[in-house]
């Protein structure tokens, strides 16, 4: 669509615009860094200096020369010394100074062309501003409309999500339950298999039982008959002596007769 075109070249073209500002920024800090580091090696190379012009100075510079054995006038040696020791910091002083103008003209160079960039960088823009933001609203509402058909579809995802939790947790309660009753019937079927058996082990218990009554009945019948055959005989001993009795008395009787 020409909305769509419209808004790829805005974008490039303040895609351009934002690039010249970060390089604008990045060498305002380098300046401000520039300034910063000559600041600091000015005023220290300053500070030397005043030290270096004090009596202290030059008279520990005169120590120093003695203590080294070293002839002539200490006075004026240790005032040579301390000349070109200033001289050197001013001469690095100068060089730090001209290395800031020279980093000041690279920045300008810089600053130069950020300008005529700008400006271009600006008339292409301007043109464009009113369609922006007709394209901008457009976006903006079609985004609206994509974020609540996002919602919409996240809600269905997150009821989906549940759905399968849920659904989940049933299928393990139903596998758990599937092998509490697969153990049941494993175990009924153990049982029933195990049924003819226990029936062959309980029929030859009664038989067992059985022969055992069977020999304790017929131990007390042959107690019983052994019994009964000793007290017969005890009861026909008796009879013969009764007998015997009689017969010698009768006899006794017809002797005396």
């Amino acid at each position: 669509k020409g909305w769509q075109r419209d808004l790829k070249r805005t974008r490039t073209i303040q895609e351009r615009l934002d690039a010249l500002e970060v390089k604008r920024n990045e060498w305002d800090d380098l300046l401000e860094a520039e300034k910063r580091s000559a600041d600091e090696q000015i005023n220290s190379l300053e500070k030397s200096i005043t030290r270096k012009r004090s009596d202290s100075y030059h008279r520990f510079l005169q120590e120093s020369l003695t203590r080294l054995n070293n002839e002539g006038d200490l006075v004026e040696i240790a005032k040579k010394m301390a000349e070109d020791s200033i001289a050197m910091d001013q001469e690095e002083i100068t060089k730090v100074s001209l290395a800031l103008e020279r980093f000041k003209k690279r920045y300008d160079t810089f600053t130069t062309r950020y300008r005529k960039n700008h400006k271009e960088i600006m008339i292409k823009l301007r043109p464009l501003g009113g369609q922006r933001k007709t394209i901008t609203a457009r976006i903006n509402n079609a985004q609206r409309k994509i974020d609540a058909a996002e919602k919409i579809v996240q809600s269905l995802i997150d009821k989906l999500d549940q759905k399968n939790k849920m659904l989940s947790k049933k299928e393990g309660e139903f596998l758990t339950l599937n092998e509490k009753a697969e153990y049941r019937l494993n175990d009924i079927q153990l049982q029933i298999d195990q049924i003819p058996e226990k029936e062959s082990r309980a029929r030859e218990e009664v038989d067992f039982k059985k022969a055992q009554q069977i020999a304790a009945i017929d131990d007390k019948k042959h107690t019983l008959e052994n019994e009964t055959l000793e007290a017969v005989q005890v009861i026909d001993d008796a009879f013969q002596d009764e007998d015997l009795i009689i017969d010698v008395k009768k006899l006794e009787s017809r002797m005396r007769s």
